[in-house]
């Protein structure tokens, strides 16, 4: 067994049906409305209490989840928990790949820690190999920049290339739809805007990304 433990913001496609508690509160609230319609469609504070009850529901399938907080305390494990979204299908292609989305879009909902374990889902990436190259290599980078510039300095370097994945992504959950070579030579080009080894982390990119394309010719 991999352990796998998703950042805040990675994408999670359900590979099975998942059925789990849903619990009546407010931050549930948009799931609530949109599996039981009509019968709450009210906001929290309106509820009277033992008119709703907490409820098994079953989300399908195929549909795309991305993971917005998880809550563990040594000690509180009754309160451990995983906060999730449902990314909202905005083009025709999302519409296509995502269609149980079209229904669940923009709800959130929390889900208790040990019913979310053993969930059958995979991680959605859309260019696996570019994500997964880089990853490697920015491990690599890590080993090599800590030995040579000590911790502090390394760490804010990798904050940098964090930062240089756009909004939202982290080493851990970012995609992207360029080939590693293009993706490679788009970092490059934004890590002049910051200076901050920038000699050094471009000439780790220029090296990887010509080692690249020497590896698709052989």
């Amino acid at each position: 067994m991999n352990l796998f433990i998703p950042d805040i913001g990675t994408l999670l496609k359900l590979e099975d049906d998942w059925t789990f508690t849903l619990y009546l509160e407010r931050r549930n609230m948009t799931l609530f409305n949109k599996v039981e319609g009509a019968t709450v469609n009210m906001a929290f504070q309106q509820i009277r209490p033992g008119t709703i009850q907490n409820k098994i529901i079953d989300l399908p399938k195929g549909l795309i989840i991305k993971v917005d907080r998880i809550y563990i305390r040594k000690g509180l494990s009754q309160y451990s928990s995983i906060t999730f979204t449902v990314p909202n299908p905005k083009t025709k292609k999302d519409k296509s790949e995502m269609p149980h989305n079209i229904e669940y879009g923009g709800c959130k909902f929390w889900v208790k820690l040990h019913e979310c374990n053993g969930t059958q889902f995979s991680t959605v990436f859309k260019n696996p190999e570019t994500t997964q190259l880089f990853q490697k290599l920015y491990i690599e980078i890590e080993k090599d920049s800590s030995s040579k510039f000590g911790v502090e300095k390394c760490t804010k370097m990798l904050a940098q290339i964090n930062r240089l994945l756009g909004s939202g992504q982290n080493i851990n959950n970012f995609s992207t739809d360029l080939r590693y070579d293009q993706f490679l030579n788009s970092l490059i080009h934004k890590i002049k805007e910051d200076s901050f080894l920038s000699d050094y982390l471009t000439a780790w990119l220029k090296t990887e990304m010509r080692d690249y394309k020497i590896r698709q010719l052989i």
